[in-house]
């Protein structure tokens, strides 16, 4: 079975995303909605592959990036088939742009 692991900007960017949603519903109810992200996991080591072309990360060249819908958010990751091991790299809203993200974490990045 495959392994899913998260990183750092995955996790920064579930993070952001909860307070986001927290505002809107409250913290409470946004905090189970992410806590649902354990059946995205389940999914990528069933399936690692289940995941369409993320095609934004394609426009920038980067074509081994896929991406899972989780309604209202795209999960964005990578399968690395040597290790068998699904890696998230962004969880994102349908409507951020993934160019606009990584602009974001290339700011930030360096004040982690």
């Amino acid at each position: 079975m495959t392994r899913t692991v998260f990183t750092h900007a995955a996790i920064r960017s579930i993070d952001m995303q909860e307070l986001y949603l927290a505002d809107k519903v409250g913290h409470q109810a946004a905090s189970k909605y992410f806590g649902e992200l354990e059946d995205v996991e389940q999914r990528l080591n069933d399936h690692p592959e289940s995941g369409q072309l993320c095609l934004q990360a394609a426009e920038l060249g980067a074509i081994q990036y896929r991406e899972l819908n989780y309604n209202p958010y795209r999960v964005i990751y990578s399968h690395d088939a040597a290790s068998d091991t699904a890696v998230v790299h962004l969880v994102l809203n349908q409507a951020q742009n993934v160019r606009d993200w990584l602009v974001h974490y290339c700011l930030i990045k360096d004040l982690d």
